[in-house]
């Protein structure tokens, strides 16, 4: 179900049935000259439709806009909320979800700069009647993306072979094969023991924040060029099925808020 498509009467009732409303979070934002720059919303938003579907549970509308590195900015299509902005208008929709009668809220992330901003939000959060859970997409089936892909560490850092071959296979007729290119030049100084930049190998202990144009001129931090539809296929189904199993569970458990514990 789609929460922008229902009436009043219709949400309430679903939030009486205690459906779980899936909140998708993404970004505008460059990926490359082969993808459109809505990537990093549309596939939460498609993933929360197929789990939704299977699960009786609802979608509200996806949240268009995200945290973005100063320097990413530069590129034209990506715009970016500043880092209150962004936490505070996050926080103020999961409090609507929650006083229209919602009692559980999945955040379903789509943009790696939005990551940390929306665990920190967690904290804050406990102070709505709703309980809110959060994941980011890529990380739900990462042992099933691990055992398709093909490019390096490194080659699904960003507009990489992972959302490519996602996009092939959600949203085929706004990707442009033909313009796809690889571009790992920054594997040479960034990829390291104790420094690593991919959505699904384990991350280096060592965090750097370094300008965008630092790790790429084209809005590519990946290998694009090796993505297929059918590798998308088997991800966007292995991670529908890890997001349903986690709405399975997340209905059944039952707690006080208030008081704490289950």
């Amino acid at each position: 179900m789609q929460l922008a498509k229902m009436t009043y009467v219709e949400i309430e009732t679903a939030a009486a049935h205690r459906k779980i409303v899936i909140l998708p979070v993404g970004s505008t934002e460059v990926h490359g000259p082969h993808l459109p720059v809505d990537i990093d919303t549309n596939i939460p938003y498609q993933l929360a439709l197929l789990a939704a579907g299977r699960s009786g549970d609802v979608v509200a509308p996806p949240i268009h806009y995200g945290y973005n590195e100063r320097e990413a900015r530069e590129f034209a299509g990506t715009y970016s909320a500043r880092t209150f902005s962004f936490y505070n208008y996050l926080f103020d929709i999961c409090a609507s979800i929650s006083r229209s009668g919602f009692r559980r809220i999945v955040i379903l992330n789509g943009h790696g700069g939005n990551a940390t901003l929306i665990q920190h939000l967690m904290r804050d959060l406990e102070s709505v009647e709703a309980t809110v859970a959060c994941a980011n997409w890529w990380e739900l089936a990462s042992e099933t993306i691990g055992a398709v892909r093909e490019s390096p560490v490194g080659g699904m850092a960003h507009a990489g072979e992972l959302e490519t071959s996602v996009a092939l296979y959600l949203d085929p007729e706004h990707v442009d094969m033909t313009r796809a290119v690889s571009d790992m030049s920054y594997n040479s100084w960034y990829q390291t023991s104790v420094t690593r930049l991919d959505l699904v190998a384990a991350r280096g202990p060592v965090y750097m924040l370094l300008p965008f144009r630092q790790y790429t001129q084209v809005g590519v931090m990946g290998d694009p060029t090796v993505a297929t539809r059918e590798k998308g296929r088997v991800i966007v189904e292995a991670t529908v099925d890890k997001l349903v199993e986690f709405l399975n569970i997340f209905k059944e458990l039952r707690w006080d808020k208030k008081r704490g514990g289950l």
